[in-house]
């Protein structure tokens, strides 16, 4: 896992309960300074209690832009330093790596509305130039790779029983999806070898969600390259790989 935005590991976390002075020291300053003396043996002193959490490293993997105070053993200048050596230790990443993350950062993108830049950066301490670059990266491989995939017309489908019709307008994605008796708009991201069952992600109350739907309830604005998916258990039944 790259990051848990909903940081669900802070219920374990060693310093629930304590004093935040502790965590948060006043006179810390700003990240890009050092700080003095008195306020450094604070922090030294919560990042010993970090060093016994359970869930140090999570803490420390979800936390990076956070501006003030301990997280994960680390203090806000450390975090502000590693933040400033980002774009060039992430020319060393591996190219997995820099899709994984240009794919998180997209998602957060193409939310409506979409998460402004700074947000993004609060969020993962990715500075906004890299993120744009590894969104940019990111989106020319998915190109790519739907530019070499065959096309498939996919006949409308309708509507059954009880079920909402489909809008007569285009949406923003890829497809009008139906689901838990609504219709919402929603990209195709795969689907089952036999084509009954496709990968929509669709919106889901506040966020969004990756959710299976049979083939019926899903209305494409265009033509689709097929993008078979290698699942553990088909929604429909017992557990079944595609066929090659």
């Amino acid at each position: 896992m790259l990051i848990d935005p909903e940081r669900r590991w802070r219920p374990q976390a060693a310093c629930r309960g304590q004093p935040p002075g502790e965590y948060f020291a006043d006179g810390g300053g700003t990240p890009d300074k050092s700080p003095s003396a008195v306020v450094q043996a604070v922090w030294d002193q919560a990042k010993a209690t970090c060093r016994q959490c359970p869930v140090m490293h999570q803490c420390r993997r979800d936390t990076l832009g956070e501006e003030y105070g301990v997280w994960g053993g680390y203090d806000q200048h450390q975090r502000y330093l590693i933040r400033r050596a980002l774009p060039k230790a992430a020319k060393r990443w591996p190219r997995q790596r820099r899709l994984a993350w240009g794919r998180v950062l997209a998602e957060y993108r193409d939310r409506d509305p979409a998460v402004p830049w700074i947000d993004i950066r609060l969020l993962t301490g990715i500075p906004q130039a890299l993120a744009m670059e590894l969104v940019k990266e990111y989106r020319e491989y998915k190109a790519a790779e739907v530019a070499a995939a065959p096309v498939l017309s996919l006949p409308e489908p309708e509507a059954r029983q009880g079920e909402p019709p489909f809008p007569d307008v285009r949406g923003r994605l890829d497809a009008w999806v139906r689901h838990n008796g609504l219709v919402a708009d929603g990209y195709y991201q795969g689907e089952t070898a036999d084509g009954l069952w496709l990968l929509m992600n669709v919106r889901s109350g506040k966020s969004r969600a990756r959710k299976w739907v049979r083939r019926e309830d899903v209305k494409f604005h265009d033509p689709k390259p097929r993008f078979y998916i290698e699942y553990k258990e088909r929604p429909d039944g017992p557990a079944r790989k595609p066929a090659a």
